[in-house]
């Protein structure tokens, strides 16, 4: 359980800062910080995968540190600077949003990912809501 919550805050602190990288518009552009904070939001959302399954499926309860990593990460997935979209259509087209989910389904599968949604519905951005993929797991 330690070594759970040790985890979560670890990348909490990391997490943190990247995120304030990226949420910044003037940084919006080829830069060796802007580099490094992406390479640590995918970082932080491959643990994030992990924690969330063995939340899901596990034993581990959720502590204050696992609940603040978790609502960092929802704060970065529905950031509209950082998730990159086409004006023509509204929808997402990549960035950590889309990057979590596919994650998730390499990682664990697609029944995983609909279980998870169950509990945190944020976590399947409004584009792939709308998807007949997802709404057909969902039955």
């Amino acid at each position: 359980m330690q070594d759970f919550e040790k985890r979560a805050g670890d990348v909490y602190i990391i997490l943190d800062k990247a995120y304030q990288v990226l949420a910044n518009e003037h940084i919006q552009q080829v830069s060796i910080a802007y580099l490094e904070a992406v390479a640590t939001v995918k970082f932080g959302l491959q643990v994030t995968v992990h924690l969330l399954h063995s939340q899901c499926y596990g034993s581990e309860s959720s502590s204050e540190s696992v609940f603040d990593l978790l609502h960092l990460v929802q704060k970065i997935c529905l950031n509209p600077v950082i998730n990159v979209t086409d004006a023509s259509y509204g929808k997402d087209v990549t960035g950590p949003a889309i990057y979590l989910v596919k994650l998730l389904v390499r990682e664990f599968g697609s029944a995983s990912l609909v279980n998870i949604s169950r509990i945190h519905k944020w976590i399947i951005p409004d584009s792939l809501q709308s998807s007949n993929l997802v709404g057909l797991m969902k039955y």
